[in-house]
């Protein structure tokens, strides 16, 4: 059992939505839904954001201290291990906080 990181489309229920992964760690991302075409938003909390933010960076500090460890000792294997955990542990939890409350874009929103 994967775990679903795809959104509901909040105008023709349509599954799937998603964003992209570089996108996860903004506070507001944008994208489009693939059935209906419309523009989405997920705009973070404030409280979420920066716990997200701080989260973030201290796994960038300590996985970049232990990739840098790994890459000069040669261990290709721990360095891949690392990466994989990175995103494990940062990327998909942040694409997964994303499609918890998407919303159709209105740019005249603040």
């Amino acid at each position: 059992m994967a775990l679903n990181i795809a959104g509901v489309c909040p105008a023709c229920q349509a599954g799937g939505v998603t964003f992209s992964w570089t996108q996860c760690f903004n506070r507001s991302a944008l994208t489009r839904c693939r059935k209906c075409d419309k523009a989405l938003e997920s705009r973070l909390s404030l409280a979420t954001y920066l716990l997200m933010v701080v989260y973030l960076q201290v796994w960038t500090v300590g996985g970049a201290l232990a990739l840098l460890a790994a890459v000069l000792g040669g261990a290709w294997l721990w360095a891949c291990a690392i990466l994989a955990a990175f995103y494990v542990c940062v990327a998909a939890p942040a694409r997964w906080l994303r499609t918890l409350d998407v919303r159709l874009y209105n740019p005249l929103a603040l």
